[in-house]
């Protein structure tokens, strides 16, 4: 075996090449979805902290009980110091519930301080971030908090409440007076620790509590730890000690303890896919070179078999030569496979931010040994496989029969009969050729398939990028080229023009805007709106009688005069007819994208909503009055008018058990149509193409001038019940730069700063996530198609040698060079066009499969990545054609005499 392998080291180097490449890729996956699960285990620990499990809620016996457990690993604490009111403007959340960490708490609970420190002592305490971006209050470092603490129970039943939300009978009792010394700020805990809905922000101090303890544990057997949970939890079990806990879902699913975890499915599973893809690619490969090593050595098995040689003999020595190239070939491409995904994981180091928390942490290549040792395994069973096919027909060959290589040519009669037409129009070569091609289809078959296989991969990949593509561009972000945004709820919150006014020193700032916008559903002519807009988000309401009403459902914005002019020079328009305070008119923006269902699966869809041959066109907008102790109710057979009831009515009713129906609608004030309702005329006069800075460029909008607010919506109940939301637009050179400026500006004016966001950061975000798939799509397909280029050059430049006493004969009869180009050309073409033949239909097929799959989100056109199969047919012909001419040219320099003499041995 080490003989025959010293003296074809052509394809001897070809067969490990082909196996490094295997196990490199192996490797890079199972390794690079290993390193993909860390890092999300490190993110997760680093944002919510290490803890597995929390008990919450129990007493110090159960506590106890806790920290006893063998199966408990380590603990940590906090401990309700007391409940205090505070003057939180969210109504939901009146209270600060105070906890008491231990001194061990960050050793498993992440705290993410924004200022400051943690508290070390009674006096001192933590506030949470949204205690003032929620609770609209203003704390900082080094303030002094004097409040009274108690415990919060239900008046009526004087039951102690704890995490519940907030109700009507409740109050904080046994208060005694504390003063705090504000130490830090930090970032809100996660639901899994904190519970959203509770009634108070949760504060941090230090020393002695009273109350219920939260006890965060980690456990010594991750995989057990829903079992062990349900042994001590439920009430049943033998070892029950409580029942209230959570658990730390996303990191223990990514430990890999629950099978049906999302994101963990998503890696392995797509790794899984990989590696079939990568087994089926290398035992193509592999097992084609042992099947033309075998070829070359039938004669040497015949040879042996008829002196004596076993089966198991033969079997073992094509098995030595897997172990043997094996050895070779596992080791190196691990080695490769490491360096080259810690390379490709170092440089896309910082790409993988998006799917971070925000904690900073770095994607690494993290080696597991169990992991090379599963790709090893995967690789060697690879190998063998490949070996062992083609040595079990070996050795089923009578001696004779090997000796003579009679099965080598034994054919039908007619098998190898060709055209008169191939024959007339690419002569005696092209039809020798096709002979060739006809009597060795299974030599040829593997060579077809490798071709095959990159043809398809190829065209798919492109396929799924550019779906890709047109998916994401299809579901645009708001302000596609906004650097900076910021916002506040509310009309009249802040003034936008007096803020910006305090912002335009701001430097490296080229363009700015505001806006006053909200979403409001305008009356109008239904036979103006498009089909697509009723069919999918029509604003509709079903009458009694069954018959649909729809109006139009779009965002109402005033926009900085700055901006709307150049939105009109943009698209061409004049601007007299919308500066008229008389009557002033609108710019109607009228690109939907929006999701709809079919079968309950989400899609998007793209179209307009109103026909844009009906403009100019006159709309209403409706604002029901408000008035003071009266509830509004509106009634399903008559939408076009409200009722107002008397609160107490209204109380008692609810109480009463009574169904809505049954509202007495005597009891309501008298108002007749127009004065229940204040009625604006909304004006669309031209349709634009391109929208504002700050408005989505997927909904419909109605644009005025922000100078013409005032002549539009007359009235402050109007504008304060339509334009709930005030916005300001930067593009900076230096985003980053512009941001902190703009930040500490806000921050000096008293002006809240949550919902400031650097957009252009989460732009680079997402294309930096596009950056990986292309890096890791595109090296993926790239080394498959260098394990079937090795697989082709193998095969032809072998079969090539192989048939050298044919060549030899075709030589000796009068065959000159240019026939013998021109028959081996006439080859090429055959391969070329048969894995063409295959390949493309079965690749369009996958297309459509891809089309259906990303389609499934959104309305796409089916159409085939003509560049992508441009190249896939371009490089099919050149990689044969390469390869033929490299094996020729070393079948030219033969001496036809030695050539025939030449016995394969």
């Amino acid at each position: 075996t080490r003989k025959s392998l010293a003296a074809n080291r052509a394809r001897t180097l070809v067969t490990i090449i082909g196996i490094v490449l295997s196990m490199a890729l192996l490797t890079a996956v199972i390794e690079g979805a290993y390193s993909g699960i860390q890092f999300l285990i490190r993110d997760e620990i680093d944002y919510s902290g290490s803890w597995e499990v929390f008990f919450n809620e129990t007493d110090e016996e159960t506590q106890r009980k806790i920290q006893s457990q063998s199966e408990i690993k380590k603990t940590t604490y906090w401990r309700q110091a007391g409940w205090a009111e505070i003057a939180s403007q969210n109504e939901y959340k009146p209270y600060l519930l105070i906890e008491s960490v231990a001194e061990d708490f960050t050793d498993l609970v992440k705290v993410r301080l924004i200022a400051g420190r943690l508290a070390e002592n009674s006096s001192e305490i933590v506030l949470p971030e949204h205690l003032m971006s929620n609770g609209g209050l203003n704390f900082s470092v080094g303030d002094i908090i004097n409040i009274s603490v108690g415990r919060r129970v239900d008046k009526e039943s004087g039951r102690e409440l704890e995490t519940e939300i907030w109700s009507m009978g409740e109050a904080i009792v046994d208060t005694a007076e504390k003063t705090y010394t504000v130490v830090g700020i930090y970032e809100r805990f996660d639901n899994n620790i904190e519970t959203y809905s509770c009634a108070g922000y949760t504060a941090l101090t230090a020393g002695e509590a009273s109350g219920p303890y939260g006890t965060f544990a980690t456990v010594r057997h991750v995989s057990k730890i829903y079992s062990y949970l349900d042994s001590i939890t439920r009430p049943d079990a033998q070892g029950y000690i409580t029942e209230k806990y959570r658990t730390h879902g996303d990191l223990i699913h990514y430990y890999g303890t629950v099978s049906n975890n999302g994101i963990q499915s998503v890696i392995y599973g797509f790794a899984t896919i990989l590696v079939v893809l990568i087994a089926f690619g290398s035992i193509s490969l592999i097992y084609n070179s042992f099947s033309i090593s075998l070829s070359e050595r039938t004669r040497q098995f015949g040879i042996l078999k008829s002196i004596g040689a076993t089966k198991k003999q033969l079997r073992s020595s094509v098995i030595y030569e897997a172990l043997v190239l094996g050895a070779i070939g596992i080791p190196v491409g691990m080695i490769v496979g490491c360096a080259g995904i810690g390379i490709t994981l170092y440089c896309l180091r910082n790409n993988f931010a998006m799917f971070s928390r925000g904690t900073g942490t770095k994607m690494a290549f993290v080696l597991s040994v169990p992991a090379l040792l599963i790709a090893a395994v995967v690789c060697l069973i690879v190998i063998l496989i490949s070996a062992y096919i083609p040595a079990a027909r070996a050795v089923r060959i009578q001696p004779i029969d090997a000796i003579r290589q009679t099965r080598d040519t034994k054919i039908r009669a007619g098998a190898v009969k060709t055209s008169k037409l191939t024959s007339k129009l690419f002569g005696f070569e092209g039809m020798m050729a096709s002979k060739n091609f006809k009597r060795n289809r299974k030599s040829y078959r593997a060579t077809i398939i490798s071709l095959f296989m990159s043809v398809v991969l190829f065209i798919s990949a492109s396929s799924f990028c550019s779906y890709l593509t047109d998916s994401v561009e299809g579901i645009v972000s708001k302000g596609t080229d906004l650097d900076i945004y910021y916002s506040r709820s509310g009309y009249g919150v802040i003034d936008p023009e007096d803020v910006m006014g305090k912002l335009s020193d701001i430097s490296g700032v080229k363009r700015r805007s505001f806006i006053c916008d909200g979403v409001v559903s305008l009356k109008l002519d239904e036979s103006a709106l498009t089909d697509e807009y009723k069919e999918y988000t029509g604003m509709r309401r079903t009458l009694p009688d069954g018959t649909a009403k729809y109006e139009l459902e779009t965002v109402l914005a005033f926009i900085n005069d700055d901006e709307f002019r150049q939105i009109l020079k943009d698209n061409g328009l004049n601007e007299n007819i919308f500066y008229n305070a008389d009557s002033p008119k609108a710019l109607l923006y009228n690109n939907i994208s929006s999701r709809y269902f079919i079968d309950g699966v989400a899609r998007w869809a793209k179209y307009e909503a109103i026909k844009s041959s009906r403009l100019p066109l006159t709309m209403k907008l409706w604002v029901y009055k408000e008035f003071d102790g009266y509830t509004r109710y509106d009634v399903a057979e008559d939408p076009d008018r409200a009722y107002y009831f008397p609160d107490e009515y209204m109380d008692e009713f609810w109480n009463s058990g009574l169904g809505i129906d049954e509202l007495d609608r005597s009891k309501a004030m008298a108002l007749g149509e127009n004065e229940s309702v204040i009625k604006t005329d909304i004006v669309a006069a031209a349709e634009i193409k391109t929208t504002s800075l700050l408005l989505s460029s997927n909904s419909c909008a109605v644009i005025y001038p922000y100078s013409m607010l005032g002549n539009v919506l007359k009235d402050d109940e109007t504008r304060k019940q339509t334009l709930y939301e005030t916005a300001l637009g930067f593009v900076a050179d230096d985003h980053a730069k512009a941001f902190e400026d703009i930040k500490n500006v806000l921050i000096s004016e008293g002006i809240d700063t949550s919902r400031l966001q650097d957009i252009a950061e989460s732009r680079n975000s997402e294309r930096m996530v596009v950056s990986i798939v292309n890096v890791f799509s595109y090296g993926f397909i790239i080394l498959i198609s260098l394990i079937a280029l090795a697989n082709v050059f193998n095969t032809i430049s072998t079969s090539i040698m192989l048939r050298r006493r044919e060549f030899a004969m075709l030589k000796s009869i009068g065959l000159s060079e240019r026939g013998f180009s021109k028959m081996m050309n006439y080859e090429c073409i055959i391969y070329g066009l048969r894995s063409l033949l295959f390949g493309i239909p079965v690749a369009v097929l996958v297309t459509y499969w891809i089309w259906r799959v990303v389609g499934g989100a959104m309305d796409l056109r089916f159409y085939l990545p003509w560049k992508g199969v441009i190249i896939a047919v371009a490089s099919v012909f050149i990689v044969v054609f390469a390869t033929m001419l490299y094996a020729t040219s070393r079948i030219r320099r033969d001496n036809p005499i030695d050539a025939l003499k030449n016995e394969n041995l």
